[in-house]
């Protein structure tokens, strides 16, 4: 992006291929670097691959109920809206070539080197006329919201989630720890998320009952392996009967 400003800036251009591109690089540092240092851990920050990406969509929407956040239903507009316009443009564009030639179809019939004006742009500007009942009728004004509406959505996307980053919960329309507060019944995502968590975190459970003095190198188990295996009998049998307890209220949560 600063390359692009140097360069412009070197041949006399204005900056706004830098500007473009500024909307993307905001939406992965905002996500990729912002949110994780915000919510204190690199845990909270997507991986790369599709279901890393699918896991950090879900955990972002279960935490910060991202969809009803107004800067996410902007970035959404800007990027839907980018594409319809960018549509139409082209279409526009190619229906209304000046044809140039015999040719057969628009490709041949149009010559990649004249110096005139490529298309008709008071032909474009009659027909949407009638289409919407309204048009634009200055390029520079079609090309400049072109540009405005994508970049503009990416930079509200980014901005939503700094502040997500940082807690502020003021566009959480239904807040779950409000709603919490006032019923101690409802459960929020935060409650599953740690049931889930214990539910997996078999591991943990036995490690922290019994202490690394317990291991030696005779019976593998999960991994790990136990000098008294009574005591190993008897913690897999508690074990047992608290995870049924959790995943009979986890499927209950879910279901």
């Amino acid at each position: 992006m600063l390359r692009q400003f140097e360069l412009a800036r070197s041949v006399q251009l204005r900056p706004y291929n830098a500007i473009a591109f500024s909307g993307p690089i905001a939406v992965f540092v905002s996500v990729f670097l912002i949110y994780p240092l915000g919510q204190s851990g690199w845990f909270f920050a997507p991986s790369f691959g599709v279901a890393a990406i699918f896991r950090f969509i879900l955990f972002f929407q279960g935490f910060h109920n991202w969809t009803l956040n107004p800067f996410h239903m902007m970035g959404v507009a800007g990027v839907l809206g980018a594409a319809l316009l960018c549509a139409i443009h082209g279409a526009t564009v190619e229906n209304t070539l000046f044809e140039d030639g015999d040719g057969a179809n628009t490709f041949r019939a149009f010559n990649p080197t004249q110096a005139e004006e490529t298309y008709s742009m008071v032909t474009a500007n009659r027909f949407w006329s009638q289409i919407f009942g309204v048009a634009f009728s200055n390029k520079r004004w079609l090309h400049f919201f072109m540009l405005f509406v994508p970049v503009t959505g990416l930079w509200m996307s980014a901005l939503g989630v700094v502040g997500l980053a940082l807690n502020l919960r003021a566009y959480d329309f239904v807040s779950q720890e409000i709603r919490a507060a006032e019923d101690p019944e409802f459960e929020t995502f935060y409650t599953k998320n740690i049931l889930l968590n214990e539910v997996l975190g078999f591991g943990g459970i036995y490690h922290a009952l019994l202490g690394p003095e317990t291991l030696e190198e005779s019976f593998p188990f999960f991994g790990y392996v136990w000098k008294d295996r009574n005591k190993m009998t008897t913690i897999l049998v508690n074990f047992t009967g608290l995870l049924d307890q959790k995943l009979l209220k986890l499927k209950h949560l879910l279901f």
